[in-house]
């Protein structure tokens, strides 16, 4: 988490959200702070909330590209369940990335294949 957070600063990702981590974590656990927001695959409650998908998606996609061919790792867990949208206090659609178990290191050769 710590990672993504500071590779989504470095790279002014400034509409992605990484929970806080609320309490010590475990190997089995991490408390992190409640997130109030929509998953990605409840389409007419995303409408209804007048996020804008399109965007919310192009945001995920430039996400998870430099992840792989800039930094080498990605997160490997990114299903609807993980992935939600909320529209912030001043009007701004956020994405926010939930459950940071499991990610994936890429070698060199691994990200050329994956091309």
């Amino acid at each position: 988490m710590k990672r993504t957070r500071a590779f989504l600063e470095d790279n002014n990702f400034k509409n992605i959200h990484v929970p806080e981590i609320l309490l010590k974590p475990t190997k089995k656990v991490i408390v992190m702070e409640y997130i109030n927001g929509i998953h990605i695959d409840e389409i007419d409650r995303l409408k209804q909330a007048k996020i804008n998908m399109t965007e919310i998606g192009k945001t995920f996609s430039h996400m998870i590209i430099k992840m792989i061919h800039k930094e080498g790792f990605v997160h490997a867990d990114t299903h609807s369940g993980n992935i939600m949208a909320r529209k912030l206090k001043n009007g701004q659609d956020q994405l926010v990335i939930l459950d940071h178990g499991l990610y994936q290191e890429m070698d060199q050769t691994l990200i050329r294949n994956y091309n």
